[in-house]
């Protein structure tokens, strides 16, 4: 679908504009940069990402949700020091920010999303994992439960059972659309930090299902394809702007909206996700106004699967992904990394609204960890030698061999 990248690109990052302006906190909390500033780092990150993302993954369809990345990513940053909490100051677009501005802009964001829309669905929860014989520091937990109300959750991992909890609350959260996050927990595993995201949102004029029709739609490589597209006329917020047509569709009492954005015929759609910034999301909003369309919209569901490792490597991130990463602040002694960052996200648009889910888990190893080799076998069935030797001498005490047990 031509279309859906930026669709949804600029769903959850407007969803992110509007609550930005209900965010209410005192300057001094804050510093000297406002709230707005700090949301704009995260439009300006989701962008990026999904820039980065798209790049790779041209003429596929893509869904990620900002929101939940770079929850999961500050949560994991509370346990970051040195040049891997640098990094990912960096990534994040946070720098100049201290960790008190991160956090409290996190839990004001969580806040304000669940809240913005009584007529809109919108949950966000978090969780975190850890090896029960692995020392996580206090004021790490203390943190992670205190601003991104964490849960926090000691377990085996050696118990396939833990592996299963995990996916279970990546179910419950998400409402079914998304239901596992972890495959197999590996040997080097001691800590998981998951972030679900839930959004079911009912427009405000929902479509006439009478009225939806099978039309041709052409994909980004020309092939004809006959899908269903839902009809409307009416007005709504547009503009149209260097080959670029943008509409806005709201959800429940219009806190939430899709925001459509279509490239003229010659303008790609790489070059459009291309052109893309928080500034000019910003001006396309602006520059809106209310106008009597004709609006045709095809119906979809997909679900999208994308480990983060190479995108936030390219993007600034790659200490946190190495044996140099400092996690002192999870664990003292240090020696843990990030292994994986593996994002999921799932997605329905019909007459009625759109449902939509994503989970972001961030998997802690240790680096040190090594695999034990493939073990080797040794059957004493013949003639062998045997030796009693003291340990802190080296001193062979006895030395044999046995030809015949019998």
């Amino acid at each position: 679908m031509r279309s859906v990248l930026l669709i949804f690109a600029a769903l959850i990052i407007v969803c992110s504009c509007q609550s930005g302006n209900k965010i209410k906190t005192k300057s001094a909390e804050e510093g000297a940069r406002s709230p707005r500033e700090i949301i704009l780092t995260d439009n300006d990150f989701g962008i990026s990402l999904f820039q980065e993302i798209a790049a790779s993954q041209q003429d596929v369809n893509v869904f990620i949700s900002p929101a939940s990345i770079s929850i999961a990513l500050a949560m994991t940053y509370n346990g970051a020091g040195g040049a891997t909490k640098a990094a990912m100051e960096n990534t994040l677009m946070k720098s100049g920010f201290t960790p008190d501005d991160i956090n409290r802009h996190y839990r004001n964001v969580i806040d304000t999303l669940m809240h913005a829309d009584p007529k809109v669905q919108m949950e966000i929860a978090n969780a975190i994992w850890y090896r029960n014989d692995f020392k996580v520091l206090a004021e790490f937990v203390a943190v992670n439960h205190s601003y991104y109300r964490a849960q926090v959750n000691a377990a085996d991992f050696g118990d396939p059972a833990t592996g299963k909890k995990m996916n279970d609350w990546v179910k419950e959260n998400t409402h079914g659309k998304i239901a596992e996050i972890v495959d197999q927990i590996t040997r080097d595993a001691v800590m998981y930090l998951i972030n679900a995201v839930y959004f079911k949102g009912v427009w405000q004029e929902e479509f006439d299902a009478k009225r939806t029709q099978n039309l041709e739609f052409t994909t980004g490589r020309g092939a004809q394809l006959t899908v269903p597209m839902m009809q409307k006329r009416d007005s709504f917020r547009y503009m149209h702007h260097y080959q670029l047509a943008g509409i806005e569709l709201p959800y429940g009492a219009g806190n939430f909206s899709m925001i459509v954005l279509l490239p003229d015929h010659g303008l790609s759609l790489k070059q459009a996700i291309d052109s893309l910034t928080s500034e000019r999301l910003d001006s396309i909003l602006h520059k809106m106004d209310r106008k009597e369309v004709i609006l045709a919209l095809p119906r979809f569901r997909f679900e999208y699967t994308r480990s983060l490792n190479d995108d936030l490597l390219k993007m600034g991130m790659g200490i946190a992904f190495s044996e140099e990463a400092d996690f002192s602040g999870i664990n003292k002694t240090g020696g843990i990394m990030i292994s994986e960052v593996l994002h999921k996200t799932f997605v329905e648009v019909n007459e009625e609204g759109t449902e939509a889910a994503a989970v972001t888990a961030v998997k802690i190893v240790k680096s040190s960890f090594r695999e034990d080799q493939q073990p080797v076998y040794f059957t004493a069935d013949h003639p062998f030698i045997f030796i009693i030797c003291e340990k802190n001498t080296g001193s062979v005490v006895f030395i044999g061999c046995l030809n015949n047990p019998a």
